[in-house]
């Protein structure tokens, strides 16, 4: 895996976004905050948590870092998609009646208004609530489904169900859809690139294992988590048409027993790990997207996580220190003593892990060689690791 610096404006705070394509990754900018002062005032310094200032590129094929500071106030969302070179973002007006839609293609440096909606039209006791939080928290949701399309899940006050939009930047519209009732569930969209197609692959179900765990335990009636892969044009056109049926496109639907615990995506399938309470091992759920078949098998023993290198697949188990790695397809093991690091990325040497604890402060990362029983410190220094570019980016201020 490469490791390269990534030079970072000291005022600033990077997250790192779900949006790349091919070689390039973007970066959020938010405002840098001094928290520790004793006098601290969190109410001051709201907007800068709230609100993008910008966002930065980086080409992993060049290490060119391009950065863009939004011309607009109070940007507050920006859409997360992968294989699609723009991104879409939402700012929101002073009073936080009036939202806008924003698209920016990334490839050519441009940027282009969309559309507004005022939520004042459909919501009268928007004087109740303070300035822009409203439309800041409202948004739950937000894709990028192609170069012309967004997806929009949001709240409106005193509603527990999610409304669904449609943003299209080729019409300049923002239209509310109607979607099955199991999508107020979804928990994550992501886009995957496999024969000469990009696929999107839904979660639905936001309860964590544990908590599936226990609702099992005590009898109570248990929330059905849900993947579901479409092609990306398929699913575009079904959200336009409005009330379509999305259960052929649904590939797993777990038992209460059950709690999806990871997923990966591996030459074209999608390979869920699946705990299952009841017999206390891992179940593995495979879809070939391209056939639209799945094969669902027990495995022998309990895992915790997935990986997938050199299109292998990889699984971990963890007690007290130490970690268990299995290469699943070709049954080997090895052992290894990682304390309270947590493994992020398999390279051929070995494995890299980082610190997971709460308030760690070793930001290093170490490689674990198969065949040595003490770690080696990769790089010391705050991380972003970008497992599908296979680039460790260390940042420097």
């Amino acid at each position: 895996m490469q490791v390269s610096d990534l030079k970072v404006d000291a005022d600033f705070k990077m997250t790192m976004l779900d949006c790349v394509y091919e070689d390039i990754r973007v970066f959020a900018l938010n405002t840098k905050v001094d928290d520790t002062a004793e006098d601290f005032d969190l109410d001051e310094h709201m907007e800068d948590y709230l609100f993008y200032r910008g966002v930065m590129s980086h080409d992993a094929c060049t290490n060119e870092v391009q950065t863009y500071m939004f011309a607009e106030p109070n940007v507050f969302r920006i859409s997360e998609g992968r294989h699609v070179g723009v991104f879409f973002y939402l700012t929101c007006s002073e009073d936080g009646r009036v939202t806008h839609g924003y698209r920016r293609d990334f490839m050519n440096g441009k940027s282009e208004y969309v559309v507004s909606w005022d939520r004042s039209e459909v919501q009268q006791e928007m004087d109740s609530y303070p300035s822009s939080w409203i439309d800041t928290l409202a948004v739950s949701r937000f894709y990028t489904l192609d170069e012309y399309h967004a997806l929009v899940a949001f709240h409106l006050t005193s509603e527990r169900s999610l409304r669904f939009a449609l943003m299209d930047a080729v019409q300049k519209t923002w239209t509310e859809i109607e979607v099955p009732a199991f999508f107020n569930g979804m928990e994550s969209m992501t886009n995957y690139s496999a024969y000469d197609q990009t696929w999107a692959f839904i979660k639905i179900g936001e309860h964590m294992p544990h908590e599936r765990q226990r609702i099992w335990m005590t009898g109570e009636e248990q929330m059905l988590e849900q993947c579901m892969i479409i092609k990306m044009d398929r699913l575009i056109e079904m959200l336009k048409q409005g009330g379509c049926d999305f259960a052929e496109y649904i590939f797993f639907s777990s038992q209460p027993q059950q709690a999806l615990l990871d997923m990966v995506w591996r030459d074209g399938r999608a390979e869920l790990l699946i705990q299952d309470f009841l017999t206390g091992s891992s179940v593995l759920v495979k879809y070939d997207c391209q056939h639209g078949k799945t094969i669902q098998h027990g495995l022998d023993d309990a895992y915790d996580r997935l990986y997938v290198s050199d299109h292998s697949l990889y699984a971990v188990q963890e007690d007290e220190g130490k970690t268990k790695l299995f290469q699943l397809d070709e049954h080997t093991e090895w052992q290894l003593h990682t304390g309270s690091r947590r493994i992020i990325a398999i390279v051929d040497q070995g494995v890299l892990t980082t610190d997971m604890t709460m308030l760690a402060e070793d930001e290093a990362i170490y490689i674990h060689n198969y065949d040595q029983p003490e770690a080696e410190v990769l790089v010391q220094a705050p991380c972003f690791v970008d497992n599908e570019r296979q680039l460790i980016l260390a940042y420097k201020l």
